[in-house]
């Protein structure tokens, strides 16, 4: 089975419109799934307006969410995008309106011609509603790449970056403030120094950010944390071929 042909959006089109997710559409589900490196998960609470018999929901509408988590689980391993080839759905119990549903779907192969995810829908104490099983023929490797800073951003080092500098900038005789730390963050160590103690010869620049890099160093050892779900976050990027690159002011 070929891919059919779908015109992709471009850079001045996108899928606000999708019925599953999209922001802009009206009637559509709007819902937003969450990947956590292993499964993708979405919240959907069911409407009155999303019943088939009486307050109980439509099997289409339930298994458009499932369709919606599951096709995301192709874009987050690491394609552009994917249609549905295939769907085997069950139904195990009536899902009332007005009270909410969980969704997660997960991948059981993945190639380069074909995804294979099973998917469930179930409710707040962990009964199923519907299963899925599909497959889904994906387009090519995704084009885009992650650009990712490092200070503040993948690990927390306020503190030390903090202490370090108020520590070299006191023995100049300049205090140096949180809100000044602050204000100044994720900027070159020489530009700081000009700013704080006006123009220097190069040399004493140099010697001032070796002077804060050992400190920041000897405060640092042992006790930077990345923030929380950064490093699941990065395992799955590595896992899913995704492209990645660091760009940092830090030496």
């Amino acid at each position: 089975m070929e891919l059919p042909h779908l015109e992709v959006p471009t850079e001045d089109q996108s899928f606000g419109h999708c019925f599953g997710c999209g922001e802009n559409n009206p009637i559509g589900l709007r819902l937003r799934p969450v990947y956590d490196g292993e499964r993708v998960v979405a919240t959907f609470t069911p409407e009155w307006n999303h019943q088939g018999w009486h307050n109980v929901t439509h099997g289409g509408i339930l298994y458009s969410v499932l369709d919606e988590v599951t096709a995301y689980v192709v874009l987050c391993s690491g394609f552009s995008f994917g249609v549905t080839a295939k769907s085997t759905v069950r139904f195990r119990l009536p899902a009332v309106t007005n009270e909410p549903l969980l969704a997660t779907a997960w991948p059981t192969r993945v190639t380069s011609r074909l995804i294979e995810v099973s998917g469930r829908l179930s409710m707040a104490d962990g009964t199923v509603v519907a299963e899925v099983d599909s497959a889904f023929i994906p387009a090519g490797r995704s084009p885009k790449a992650f650009l990712w800073d490092l200070d503040g951003v993948i690990i927390d080092s306020a503190a030390p970056h903090y202490q370090s500098w108020h520590e070299v900038f006191a023995a100049h005789g300049v205090e140096y403030t949180e809100a000044q730390f602050k204000s100044f963050f994720g900027t070159r160590d020489d530009l700081i120094i000009n700013k704080l103690l006006g123009p220097l010869p190069l040399s004493e620049v140099k010697a001032i950010e070796a002077e804060k890099e050992r400190r920041f160093r000897e405060l640092a050892h042992g006790q930077i944390q990345a923030f929380p779900g950064v490093l699941p976050l990065l395992r799955a990027m590595k896992k899913n071929a995704f492209r990645v690159a660091i760009g940092t002011s830090v030496p």
